[in-house]
C-alpha cells in the first residue's frame, strides 16, 4: 500500500509539548475537567487497550497512529496506571473520522496518582512539516499539528 500525505490534528485541547522523536507529538490537556481525546485523523481502529488508554489507528493512506494517555510521575510507577483511568468509545474495526471522540481520561485521578495529564501521538510516517511550535495552544480535532508523507 502506497503511503500518501496525511495531516494529524491535535487530539485534545491544550498545549503542544516538546518531543524527542520526529513522528511523535504530545499535548498537555488544557483543562483538568475535560479529558476527551478525539481522532487526529480519519481511519480504522486497529487496537484498543483493555482500559481504553491506548488506541491504535490505521489511516486510509496506510499510516499507523497510536494515541496514549499518561506519563511518568513521582507516585506513578508506569504510564499503565494512567491508561487504566480511561474509557474508550471505539472498538477494533470501527471507522473513525477526524475529530471523532475516541476516549475519555479521568484527568483528576491521573494527577492524584502522580501522572501527567498528556496525550502522546506517535505515527510511523515520515514527518514532512511540523505546523505548530512547542508551547502553542491547540484545539482538539481542529488544529493541524504535523504533516506526514
Amino acid at each position: 500500500m502506497e503511503m500518501r500525505k496525511e495531516t494529524l490534528c491535535a487530539p485534545a485541547a491544550g498545549i503542544l509539548c516538546k518531543n524527542k522523536t520526529g513522528g511523535t507529538f504530545t499535548v498537555a490537556f488544557d483543562d483538568e475537567r475535560d479529558g476527551d481525546v478525539v481522532s487526529p485523523v480519519g481511519g480504522v481502529v486497529t487496537a484498543v487497550e483493555k482500559h481504553g488508554g491506548r488506541i491504535a489507528l490505521r489511516t486510509e493512506g496506510g499510516m499507523n497512529v497510536i494515541l496514549e494517555i499518561g506519563g511518568r510521575g513521582e507516585k506513578m510507577r508506569t504510564a499503565n496506571t494512567a491508561r487504566q483511568m480511561c474509557h474508550a468509545y471505539v472498538a477494533p474495526g470501527d471507522t473513525v473520522f477526524p475529530g471523532q471522540r475516541l476516549l475519555h481520561a479521568e484527568l483528576s485521578r491521573i494527577r492524584f496518582f502522580g501522572g501527567e495529564s498528556v496525550c502522546v501521538v506517535t505515527a510511523d510516517g515520515t514527518p514532512a512539516v511540523r505546523r505548530r511550535e512547542t508551547g502553542e495552544r491547540v484545539m482538539a480535532g481542529q488544529t493541524p499539528v504535523m504533516d506526514f508523507v
